[in-house]
């Protein structure tokens, strides 16, 4: 009788565990985005539109059109050989400026639009060498 008990106490330990991984791979695999350069996302055509991405690249001298009543962003994100527009709406980082490296997540609508969600301007390093 006891035996019983303990048996159905592990199954019912093990059925609540499983439930339990389930659920949080579920939340990560949903959440999860992946990490591409424009060229690396022209590549894959239409079969991207539509899907959350994450694209890395720097922006596009002369591309920055930036409306702060709206705080309404439009530039170019660009990599060594692609080019892709970004759209974005809402506060920009201190550091956005031309040439520095961005990430930006969204989804891509077509191959001339970015809507992007969110914008993360990556820093300079403060420990480059300096020349002379």
């Amino acid at each position: 009788m006891v035996k019983k008990k303990k048996i159905k106490f592990i199954a019912g330990g093990i059925i609540i565990s499983l439930a339990i991984g389930y659920m949080v791979y579920a939340g990560v695999r949903d959440s999860m985005v992946y990490y591409m350069t424009p060229v690396e996302i022209l590549a894959k055509g239409t079969s991207v539109y539509g899907q959350g991405i994450r694209i890395s690249g720097k922006i596009k001298d002369g591309s920055i059109n930036w409306n702060a009543r709206d705080l309404e962003l439009s530039f170019i994100l660009m990599d060594s050989q692609e080019t892709i527009p970004v759209h974005y709406k809402g506060v920009v980082p201190d550091t956005f400026k031309y040439g520095v490296e961005v990430i930006v997540e969204g989804k891509l609508v077509d191959r001339n639009l970015f809507e992007a969600t969110t914008l993360l301007s990556k820093c300079p390093s403060k420990y480059d060498a300096k020349e002379g």
